[in-house]
């Protein structure tokens, strides 16, 4: 099982996202060696990280990891999780939290049978969480409410 990174601080859910992704596409990533520059390139503060700088950050390290990026403003929920049943497949995905506030986290598997879907730092509770596939839409539709949902569909080589 990977060990994906817990977010230890409020507003550093975009490195911790990206971190992740390279935790999930090479599973032997090292925390010291990746994530300052991450966090540094995302320009992280206490409001969080501009999408602009998440984009431009997941994008340099995309291409150093060799995993395929394609931005989504919409996709259906059966669609998304027929992509995430494939192994080499995740999904940034920006939404409201728990707590109204935007957050990013990786979603990598769609739970098959379960209809549920594997996040990884979707809250402050848990580093991996099972989200039902009911929990998922009222997460995405509360986050429709406020603006588009963002994803990022991943490939990894």
């Amino acid at each position: 099982m990977k060990k994906y990174h817990f977010q230890k601080s409020d507003f550093a859910c975009g490195p911790v996202a990206i971190f992740n992704t390279l935790i999930w596409a090479k599973n032997n990533v090292k925390f010291d060696d990746y994530y300052p520059d991450i966090f540094k390139s995302c320009k992280t503060d206490k409001e969080g990280t501009e999408d602009v700088n998440f984009i431009n950050t997941i994008n340099k390290y995309a291409k150093l990891f060799n995993i395929k990026v394609k931005e989504r403003k919409r996709i259906n929920l059966n669609k998304l999780r027929e992509y995430l049943a494939e192994p080499n497949h995740a999904a940034l995905v920006s939404h409201l939290d728990f707590y109204g506030e935007f957050h990013w986290s990786l979603w990598i598997d769609s739970g098959g049978w379960t209809r549920s879907f594997t996040c990884v730092n979707i809250d402050d509770k848990d580093v991996i969480a099972c989200i039902s596939q009911d929990g998922i839409e009222r997460l995405l539709k509360n986050t429709r409410k406020k603006e588009p949902v963002q994803i990022f569909l991943l490939e990894k080589s």
